[in-house]
């Protein structure tokens, strides 16, 4: 799964970056890299497979305060150096990051090259980078996100960053996760706040549909008509050590070891031991509504996917009511029967 991260403020932010990177590899990935506004220039860095080898070409100093990187899992092209995130404008002053996958990419991918912009990867990402160059030309940096962002089919989690603008990060979320991180005078974009974690507690999530303009000092939330959007700034409450490996060789045995104890955390506050139930709070359901229930179906993607098999295991045995597991990324696109007491 693509891991995002950028950053905004006074410090160097290369090693903030590849940080935040290795702070997402439990997510799983085929490639990785960084790009940096140094100078009045865009530098990108990018490798296929670990970020190590990202690393190994980076240069001894980059200076800059404002980036973005990226860990890959492929979707559209094979993995490549060249498919590997950041991607940039025909121009090369426009850089993004891209989550997800845009449906109508081959529509847009065609209209720019008839505008006689030239595609270097085989991904449907960088459309976005070249719609952001093309919507440039009239508007501001900030118009021309909106713009380009409108123009999208699919589920996206955006940052982008563009010379003319060194104080800025565009950010945009629809289907795929975004967080939002509040320091001192800096500012971070994460689809985890793990990639972040160890330099501010101080987050603001984003919904679907929703837009941010970050700087160093300030961010702006705003929906696709541009309305303004409100938002409390929540506190994490975990220590960075809850997402360190701490002595396992990898994150999934890590995980593995600490099952006992994630389910006594699952536990926690909904397992009513004198009636021999649980309290599912989440599910807003009265208790005849549960009793009503004739059929469960349980939608999922990747290990969440296998993870709802072995539970459609356990609710049929000890619930006896009718349960199926769906792929989510199939379901979107049926017409599936479902009654109320589905």
């Amino acid at each position: 799964m693509c891991g995002i991260v950028g950053y905004v403020g006074n410090k160097e932010c290369s090693s903030i970056l590849v940080q935040g990177l290795r702070r997402l590899e439990y997510r799983g990935y085929d490639s990785s890299g960084i790009s940096i506004l140094d100078s009045n220039e865009m530098v990108t860095y990018k490798k296929k497979g670990k970020i190590i080898e990202m690393e190994n070409i980076l240069p001894n100093e980059i200076k800059g305060n404002i980036g973005i990187g990226h860990t890959r899992w492929a979707t559209h092209g094979k993995v490549t150096d060249q498919n590997a995130h950041p991607h940039l404008s025909h121009n090369k002053k426009v850089s993004i990051v891209h989550n997800g996958i845009i449906e109508n990419y081959r529509i847009l991918k065609t209209k720019l090259e008839e505008e006689g912009l030239h595609f270097c990867t085989e991904t449907d990402s960088e459309v976005i980078a070249h719609l952001i160059e093309l919507n440039l030309q009239n508007h501001s940096f900030e118009e021309a996100f909106y713009q380009t962002v409108n123009l999208l089919e699919g589920t996206f989690g955006i940052a982008a960053i563009c010379i003319d603008h060194p104080d800025q990060i565009m950010i945009a979320r629809k289907g795929s996760p975004l967080v939002l991180g509040i320091g001192n005078e800096e500012m971070f974009v994460a689809s985890d706040v793990n990639a972040f974690l160890g330099f501010t507690k101080q987050v603001v999530y984003l919904e679907d549909n929703e837009i941010a303009i970050l700087n160093k000092k300030d961010f702006q939330i705003r929906n696709l008509k541009l309305d303004k959007i409100d938002k409390d700034i929540k506190t994490i409450d975990w220590d960075i050590d809850a997402i360190e490996k701490n002595g396992y060789s990898d994150y999934m045995l890590k995980e593995i070891f600490e099952q006992p104890e994630s389910i006594k955390r699952a536990f926690a506050g909904r397992f009513i031991e004198d009636i021999g139930t649980a309290k599912l709070g989440g599910l807003n359901m009265t208790p005849q509504e549960l009793f009503n229930i004739e059929r469960i179906r349980i939608i999922a993607c990747g290990t969440s996917y296998h993870a709802g098999l072995i539970g459609a295991i356990a609710i049929e045995e000890l619930a006896r009511i009718n349960t199926s597991v769906e792929i989510a990324s199939e379901l979107r696109y049926k017409n599936p029967i479902i009654d109320k007491n589905t």
